[in-house]
């Protein structure tokens, strides 16, 4: 049984921990981009939480009224696999719903679980 994850707006306290997490994974945040989503677009980058700890996070940013863009996708290894990255997926999904156009970087072996969502590669 998966437990509901508290998904909250991302705070200040948080970025640090949110780019040591990207770094982690192997992506290469500058020091100030989790803050340029935040700026962009205060609603659409958040945590997940159960309890006190952070268990992941995700960006749903709105960058105009046509197009959003998701990234920061990050669960910690210990957290994997019990759904909390899907019910982060979700509510960016949903913040990003009535746009036309929502786009994404995926590694290349992740290319086909977007899939399934209705996202195409548009380059290669």
């Amino acid at each position: 049984m998966t437990v509901l994850l508290r998904i909250q707006p991302l705070q200040k306290g948080d970025i640090a921990a949110v780019t040591d997490w990207a770094r982690q994974a192997g992506f290469a945040p500058g020091s100030g981009d989790v803050a340029i989503y935040r700026h962009t677009d205060r609603q659409g980058i958040w945590v997940g939480w159960l309890g006190s700890e952070r268990v992941g996070c995700i960006a749903g940013v709105r960058y105009t009224a046509a197009y959003g863009f998701l990234g920061l996708y990050l669960v910690q290894p210990r957290w994997r696999g019990r759904g909390y990255g899907l019910q982060l997926w979700r509510h960016a999904l949903d913040h990003l719903a009535d746009l036309p156009c929502i786009g994404l970087e995926a590694a290349p072996d992740r290319v086909a679980d977007y899939a399934g969502w209705g996202f195409a590669p548009a380059s290669t």
